[in-house]
């Protein structure tokens, strides 16, 4: 089973397109309509976690972004990652992988960084996605890891920036790739028993 990225599979790619468009959505309300005040409040606030406060923003942090440079890189990712991931993954499969790699990459971000600083943005739900897509993916889809290799390498240039959630990629990836492993086992097992 093969994929190409093509306007007519990303149009296929529902939930790909639904995320896309909920984090262009917030970014609008958010940023440009109701100011630095609520996306402080929806970014993750270390010190606050700290004091047991503002603990919904280890989820609402990967849906808000810091500016439309930052919001542009991740859409690309949740596009090209995204969409390759709802081809190979169920639906269930595939909100798992979203929602976990943002998550875990969100605790890990708190537990790893300096606790005076913001997290925002959803790149470790698009390294999850990659790791989840990295896992599953045949090995002759030589095109998608040439993808992987420059998102990872402009994320590595991308990251010397001030405030940039490295952790959150690192342990998003982890995640994607870990989740991915555990459903490719399943469908192993599974096959394997069905020929039985």
């Amino acid at each position: 089973m093969s994929f190409e990225l093509t306007l007519e599979n990303i149009k296929r790619s529902y939930l790909t397109i639904g995320f896309i468009s909920a984090n262009i959505i917030i970014f609008i309300v958010v940023d440009l309509l109701l100011g630095d005040e609520i996306l402080f409040l929806l970014a993750q606030y270390n010190l606050s976690i700290s004091q047991g406060r503002e603990l919904w923003s280890l989820i609402t942090s990967f849906f808000v972004h810091a500016n439309f440079i930052h919001l542009f890189n991740n859409v690309i990712g949740l596009l090209i990652f995204g969409s390759t991931a709802e081809k190979y993954y169920s639906k269930w499969q595939y909100l798992m992988i979203y929602l976990i790699s943002g998550f875990i990459g969100s605790v890990f971000s708190y537990l790893l960084s300096p606790i005076n600083v913001y997290g925002l943005g959803a790149s470790g739900v698009v390294y999850g996605l990659m790791g989840a897509v990295i896992i599953l993916v045949p090995k002759e889809n030589r095109r998608l890891y040439l993808y992987c290799a420059i998102y990872v390498i402009y994320s590595i240039v991308y990251s010397f920036t001030p405030g940039i959630g490295t952790w959150a990629h690192i342990f998003g990836l982890i995640t994607g790739f870990g989740i991915g492993f555990i459903i490719k086992k399943i469908r192993v097992r599974k096959l394997k028993q069905s020929r039985d």
